[in-house]
C-alpha cells in the first residue's frame, strides 16, 4: 500500500506548477501557497479559467492588499486611445484619461489612472503608429473651451500680415480676446540625459492635474528625436498672470528644477514659431533654476550650501514700442534704461525683453528707427558731448589754417568745450551676424549693470560692408580707462577687429578719408590666436 500524498495526473501537473512559480515571482510565495486550495479545486479548467477565478477569488479575499494590481488585468491601453478632429485645423489621435468618465467610483478612477501611468511611462513606452501624444485631463476640463473661433481668428491674422509693423504682441493678444483663444502651456524641457527625471515629474504632475489641481490638462508627447524632450502643463486664460504663474509655484513644488517657459495657445493655432519673420519671442515667460551658494556658517569649515532659487522673466505686458524715444540730433531709437525701473526683478525682465525683441541680425527695424541702445545706471544725457555749436564754430576757424589741423589740436579744442565721449567700433562681416547677436546680449548686459562703459548700441546700418556694435566711454582722453574697457570687451569673447574713435570726430563731420589726412580711429585692437591675446596700436603717437 502506498503511504504519502496522491500525486496529480501527468497533464494537470504542468497548469499547478506553472502558476505556482508565476504567481511566486509577482505576489511571493505566501500568496501562492494561499492559491493551492483554488487551483487543486479548478485543475481541469483551463490556464486562463485558473487564474481568473483562483487570483480574483483566493487572492483578492486573503490579500486585499493585492487587489489593485490584479484589476489592471481588466484594462487595456487601447480603452483609453480616440481621436480628436480639431474642425478641419489638427486631426491628433491619442490616449486620454478623463477623471469625469467615472464620476461615482472613485476607486475605480484611481485604479484606471494608476493603469494609465504605469503603461505610459515617456522613455519607455511604444508608441503606436499614428499616435501622438497621451493627456490626462483635470475633472473641469471643457472640450474647446479656450480655444475660440479658429477660422476668424486666422482670417483676422491674415489681413494683419498685409501691415507687418503692426505685427506685435499687443496685437496678436488683441486678436486672441477678440476670438476668445485663450489658453497657454508651459513647457517644461528635459535633455536626453534627463529622461527619467521626466517619468516621474510626469507622474506627478498627471495626478495633480486628475486630481484638479492643476491646470486643465497635461501632455506628454512621441519623441521626435529632437534636442529637448517635453511635458506640457495647460491653463485656461494666458492673460491671467496670477493664475499662470500659480500653476508654475505647483508645479515646482513636485520637484521640477529645469527651465521652462510659458507660450500661449494663439501662437500655436497662427503657426507662429521661434524664428519667425516679425521676430516676436513666442514664450512669454521663461522660468529657470538658478543655484546659488550660500555659507552655513561663519567658519571656513563648514561646506556651502546649494540653494535653488526661481527666476522669473515676463514678456506679456511688452512691446518694443514701449522703448522707443527720440533724440534732437540723431532721430528715434529704441533705448533701455536701468534707472527707469526701481525693481530689480522688473529690470531684468524688461531688459529680456528688449534683448529677445531686438536681435541685430532679424529684427525688423520700423521706419526712421535706426539703432538700439541699452544704457549704463550711470549714464547722463549729453554729458561728455559738451558745447557742440561752439566746438563747430571754433572748428571752422581753425579749417581756414590747413597746416594747423591735427589730432593735438582737435583734441584741444574737445578740451576746451567738454566734448570728451569716444566709442570702441566692433565689425562683423556678413557671415558673422550670428557672432554680433550673442555679443550684443552680452556686452548689453554687462553695461546695464554698470560694468562696461556708458551704453552701447546696434543699429541697422552697414558700414563698408560691416556690421558695427558700438560701447561708448566718458573720456577718450583717458587711456586707462578707454584700454580697461577694451580688456573687459576681450573677456565677453569678443575676438573680431575693433577701432577707438574720439566722438569729437563724428560731431565735427570727420571721416576716414578727409583733407588732412587725420586717423580718426586712435587706436586699433586686433586678437592674436596663436597668443590668445589683442594687440593694440595705438594712432596718436
Amino acid at each position: 500500500m502506498s503511504h504519502g500524498p496522491k500525486k496529480c495526473h501527468y497533464e494537470k501537473r504542468p497548469v499547478r506548477a506553472a502558476y505556482f512559480f508565476f504567481v511566486r515571482d509577482f505576489w511571493g510565495a505566501a500568496a501562492a501557497c494561499a492559491l493551492n486550495k483554488g487551483l487543486e479545486e479548478k485543475e481541469t479548467q483551463t490556464p486562463k479559467t485558473v487564474l481568473q477565478t483562483a487570483l480574483y477569488g483566493q487572492l483578492k479575499s486573503k490579500f486585499p492588499a493585492f487587489s489593485t494590481s490584479t484589476q489592471h488585468m481588466e484594462l487595456k491601453l487601447s480603452d483609453f486611445r480616440s481621436v480628436v478632429d480639431y474642425k478641419g485645423w489638427r486631426t491628433v489621435e491619442r490616449y486620454a484619461f478623463n477623471p469625469r468618465d467615472y464620476p461615482d467610483d472613485q476607486s475605480e478612477q484611481q485604479r484606471r489612472l494608476d493603469f494609465f501611468l504605469e503603461s505610459i511611462v515617456p522613455s519607455k513606452f511604444e508608441w503606436p503608429a499614428g499616435v501622438e501624444e497621451a493627456r490626462v485631463w483635470s475633472p473641469d476640463y471643457v472640450e474647446d473651451e479656450g480655444l475660440g473661433d479658429r477660422e476668424s481668428l486666422i482670417t483676422d491674422w491674415e489681413e494683419l500680415k498685409l501691415t507687418p509693423n503692426r505685427v506685435n504682441f499687443r496685437t496678436i493678444k488683441e486678436l486672441a480676446l477678440a476670438h476668445k483663444c485663450l489658453r497657454g502651456t508651459w513647457l517644461l524641457f528635459y535633455k536626453p540625459c534627463e529622461r527619467k527625471n521626466r517619468d516621474k515629474e510626469w507622474a506627478r504632475i498627471a495626478k495633480a492635474t486628475a486630481e484638479g489641481k492643476l491646470g486643465i490638462f497635461a501632455k506628454v508627447q512621441r519623441d521626435m528625436g529632437v534636442t529637448h524632450y517635453f511635458t506640457s502643463v495647460f491653463n485656461s486664460n494666458f492673460t491671467n498672470k496670477e493664475e499662470v504663474m500659480s500653476i508654475e509655484r505647483k508645479i515646482r513644488r513636485f520637484g521640477v528644477k529645469g527651465q521652462m517657459v510659458f507660450k500661449p495657445s494663439v501662437f500655436t493655432v497662427l503657426r507662429m514659431f521661434g524664428n519667425n519673420d516679425w521676430s516676436m519671442s513666442v514664450s512669454l515667460i521663461l522660468s529657470t533654476s538658478e543655484i546659488q551658494q550660500v555659507r552655513t556658517s561663519q567658519r571656513l569649515a563648514f561646506p556651502l550650501q546649494l540653494l535653488s532659487q526661481h527666476q522669473y522673466f515676463y514678456t506679456m505686458d511688452f512691446k518694443p514700442s514701449d522703448f522707443m524715444s527720440s533724440e534732437n540730433y540723431k532721430g528715434s531709437l529704441y533705448a533701455f534704461n536701468p534707472r527707469d525701473y526701481k525693481d530689480e526683478s522688473e529690470q531684468q525682465r524688461r531688459l529680456k525683453y528688449f534683448l529677445e525683441s531686438i536681435v541685430p541680425s532679424k529684427f525688423e527695424w520700423p521706419e526712421g528707427v535706426k539703432e538700439a541702445r541699452v544704457l549704463s545706471p550711470s549714464y547722463v544725457e549729453d554729458e561728455g558731448l559738451g558745447d557742440r555749436e561752439s566746438l563747430i564754430t571754433d572748428w571752422e576757424e581753425l579749417k581756414l589754417t590747413p597746416d594747423r589741423v591735427n589730432f593735438r589740436t582737435i583734441k584741444e579744442l574737445a578740451l576746451a568745450h567738454k566734448c570728451l565721449r569716444g566709442k570702441w567700433l566692433l565689425f562683423y562681416k556678413p557671415c558673422e551676424r550670428k557672432n554680433q547677436d550673442k555679443e550684443w546680449v552680452r556686452i548689453a548686459q554687462a553695461t546695464a549693470e554698470g560694468n562696461l562703459g556708458i551704453f552701447a548700441k546696434v543699429s541697422v546700418k552697414q558700414w563698408d560692408e560691416n556690421y558695427i556694435t558700438w560701447v561708448h566711454t566718458n573720456n577718450f582722453t583717458n587711456k586707462e580707462e578707454v584700454m580697461s574697457i577694451e580688456r573687459k570687451i576681450r573677456s565677453l569673447g569678443v575676438k573680431g577687429q575693433m577701432v577707438f574713435k574720439p566722438s569729437v570726430f563724428t560731431v565735427l563731420r570727420i571721416f576716414a578719408n578727409n583733407d588732412w589726412s587725420l586717423n580718426v580711429s586712435t587706436y586699433t585692437s586686433y586678437w592674436e590666436p596663436d597668443e590668445d591675446r589683442s594687440v593694440i596700436k595705438d594712432k596718436t603717437k
